[in-house]
């Protein structure tokens, strides 16, 4: 053990942070005493999906962790919750020599990219209010696909959030779509808008995936009209519905891969 490490306190991992606006609290000792975005904690949360060296899915909650002193995503925790492990808890940890940007780091570059500013802006002319809800995290082998609902919430008294826009960030790339199937398109390559960095092929994309992602917009929906009806259990559920759903169309897109 190198003791430099330990009293620089380089292995010292946090929960990572949240940078959604979304003002709905879920509870959870009141979202782990609030905060304002980008300074509380992540809630953990439940999907479906294939760990490493396993070859069936598992239903899980996963929790996003980056070190103390840097805001890169170091690794993540996952306990079972199917019946047959229910409680194992599995820790994964990315290269330290090229660990993937964290939450934090995704919510500046999704601030900073000058085309989504340009549509926050148009968005807002109105008056309304731009809420980037939860940011969901799933690991893609060694990196990382962050899918943030955007929503748009009048100045009405009691207003709610309408759901508007999807952004997918994968590697270098950021893209927003009116919807999660045009934004996943996007990011794999199979839709011809224009957006930033270089493109991922994966190969076709399996009609299966464009229903699990049509099921995991309809699921956002959901959330959408359980967050205007004041139900945050159900709009905790259906978020939770929505990244399961993601999960599955990466596994299956990560199945294509051609190997090298």
């Amino acid at each position: 053990t190198d003791p430099r490490v330990f009293f620089n306190e380089g292995d010292l991992w946090q929960i990572a942070r949240d940078p959604s606006s979304i003002n709905a609290v879920l509870d959870i000792e009141t979202l782990r005493s609030a905060g304002t975005a980008g300074t509380r904690p992540m809630l953990p949360y439940y999907l479906l999906m294939t760990l490493p060296e396993e070859d069936q899915p598992s239903f899980l909650i996963l929790q996003p962790f980056t070190p103390r002193s840097t805001p890169n995503m170091v690794g993540f925790l996952v306990a079972k919750s199917d019946a047959e492990n229910f409680g194992e808890m599995i820790q994964y940890q990315f290269p330290q020599g090229n660990p993937p940007d964290g939450p934090n780091q995704v919510g500046g570059r999704i601030n900073q990219d000058t085309a989504i500013s340009s549509d926050f802006t148009l968005l807002g002319q109105q008056g309304s209010e731009i809420v980037q809800g939860n940011m969901l995290v799933v690991p893609v082998e060694e990196s990382v696909l962050y899918v943030q609902p955007v929503y748009l919430q009048g100045t009405a008294q009691n207003a709610l959030p309408e759901l508007k826009r999807v952004v997918v960030v994968f590697e270098d790339r950021i893209i927003m779509r009116t919807t999660l199937d045009e934004a996943i398109d996007a990011i794999f390559g199979t839709d011809s808008g224009d957006g930033g960095g270089g493109i991922v092929d994966p190969g076709p994309v399996d009609g299966t995936v464009s229903e699990l992602l049509a099921r995991a917009e309809n699921a956002f929906n959901a959330a959408d009209a359980a967050l205007r009806a004041g139900d945050l259990a159900s709009y905790a559920a259906r978020v939770a519905e929505a990244e399961d759903f993601i999960s599955q169309a990466i596994a299956i897109l990560n199945e294509s891969e051609p190997t090298s």
